[in-house]
């Protein structure tokens, strides 16, 4: 075939693939889209967390959804709609923690889930007018530290301000 031909095709073949590929999602096909994607390496177990998104959904909620996908001892999977959109995650190094950042209006959320065979749990869910930061105590214990009020401060300021969460070993706690 010449390209004229193959030119007339795509006009006439193009536009039938549109309107059977819209009748398909009048059909509920292909309505979610994942919008986050990623996976943390829990000892050998890998959960994997995912975003999905319904964009007829007037309301933009979310659904999150967690599940150990490799080397799973027992069946494991937690999810809850949210309103937020996801912006981060990552392993603490620190056990079985799992830590994510959401944007959502005119906050940060900072949510920590902890990830075991068979029990996935969100263990801390607090909002921050600035961008979260993490770091460590001299012990090794992960510190959340989270603004509420806009702080002046220098450029290059490295100090810790703002509200500091620490994990104590069951929960986070607020420091004085």
């Amino acid at each position: 075939m010449n390209r004229p031909v193959y030119r007339l095709l795509l006009l006439i073949v193009a536009p039938l693939l549109i309107v059977a590929l819209s009748g398909l999602r009048a059909y509920g096909v292909d309505q979610l889209q994942t919008t986050f994607q990623i996976r943390a390496f829990i000892g050998p177990e890998i959960f994997e967390l995912r975003v999905t998104e319904d964009p007829h959904n007037s309301f933009m909620t979310r659904e999150l959804q967690i599940k150990c996908v490799i080397a799973c001892k027992r069946r494991t999977e937690y999810r809850e709609d949210v309103t937020a959109s996801p912006l981060g995650g990552f392993h603490l190094d620190f056990g079985s923690q799992f830590l994510t950042i959401w944007e959502g209006g005119a906050y940060y959320w900072v949510r920590v889930y902890d990830l075991k065979p068979g029990h996935i749990t969100k263990i801390f869910d607090e909002a921050s007018k600035e961008f979260p930061q993490i770091a460590f105590s001299p012990k090794g214990q992960p510190l959340i530290v989270l603004n509420y009020q806009n702080a002046d401060r220098e450029p290059r300021d490295v100090k810790l301000r703002g509200l500091v969460w620490q994990w104590d070993g069951h929960q986070y706690k607020a420091l004085p």
